[in-house]
């Protein structure tokens, strides 16, 4: 059974519970290959649907950009060619995420390992919605 947008319940309005956790978000991880279409899809439901897209990506250039303590270890762990930490990019995504004032995310190019997927069980332990 396909789910649509529709089929997703209306989350709410509350941001964040007393411990500061989402509570009423919903979280859709796209995965596919590279090339594989995930940001022409991505593009797509955001324009239709509303959500927020985060790449992670975006965020390690971002904070790569600022010039911040993180950045600086990002780019130059990139510069060695190895991936960023699973905690790094955790906590991009969830600072990412408190900042929004959406409900509704994207999150494209994570989880990349199986290592991430312990972050994406600790994310979607504080959502409502995870597809």
């Amino acid at each position: 059974m396909e789910t649509t947008a529709k089929d997703v319940p209306n989350m709410g309005t509350t941001r964040e519970d007393a411990n500061g956790e989402f509570a009423k978000e919903v979280i859709v991880f796209v995965l596919g290959n590279p090339g594989s279409g995930k940001g022409t899809q991505c593009s797509r439901i955001v324009k239709h649907y509303g959500f927020c897209h985060l790449s992670t990506g975006d965020l390690l250039e971002a904070e790569i950009t600022s010039g911040s303590e993180h950045g600086t270890l990002i780019k130059n762990i990139k510069a060695e060619g190895k991936l960023v930490s699973t905690e790094i990019v955790a906590k991009l995504l969830q600072q990412a995420m408190k900042k929004s004032e959406n409900k509704k995310f994207l999150i494209d190019g994570f989880p990349r390992n199986q290592e991430n997927l312990a972050a994406v069980q600790n994310i979607a332990s504080m959502c409502n919605f995870v597809t």
